[in-house]
């Protein structure tokens, strides 16, 4: 009889590994950046089958901070070792490929001279990153300077695991 209930429990447990290696490949993972310069913080959120996983990192006065959730319970809440190592950060970028990328962006500076140099960039790099829209509203009248960024793309987990292990 136990012999029985381990071979149920193992097999159960292989043929969840499968489902969830074939989920990896076949549901794209959701991220959300936000940053907003009033507050001085940067938001990402990621969100894999909505109650199954959710992961919040946020910046603070260059403090980086994780909480993990899985079926909205709290696993890990906890605040990470910065690496000084921003040549890994490119390339980790490169490696995960993100598709479906939306970035919404207002801004403005003082200077007017500023802001249409600002604005120029973020259309000069669009052309060379895969952007689904870019909606930027450039403020040439600011009173303060400010950034306002949301920006939200799609990443195949199971694609990119693959290529970081190659």
């Amino acid at each position: 009889m136990e012999v029985i209930f381990i071979k149920i429990l193992l097999i159960l447990i292989a043929s969840s590994l499968v489902i969830i290696t074939i989920l990896l490949f076949k549901i794209a993972l959701h991220i959300r950046l936000k940053y907003h310069s009033n507050e001085s913080n940067i938001n990402v959120s990621l969100v894999w089958l909505e109650p199954f996983f959710k992961a919040f990192i946020t910046i603070e006065d260059l403090d980086i901070y994780l909480k993990l959730y899985l079926f909205n319970k709290l696993i890990l809440n906890r605040k990470l070792k910065n690496r000084k190592t921003k040549s890994q950060g490119l390339d980790f970028v490169k490696k995960t490929d993100p598709q479906n990328v939306h970035v919404n962006v207002q801004y403005g500076f003082r200077d007017p001279f500023m802001t249409g140099i600002s604005c120029g960039l973020m259309n000069f790099t669009s052309e060379f990153i895969d952007v689904e829209s870019m909606n930027q509203v450039p403020d040439f009248m600011a009173g303060d300077d400010y950034i306002h960024l949301d920006a939200t793309a799609n990443i195949n987990i199971g694609s990119t695991l693959l290529k970081m292990l190659r």
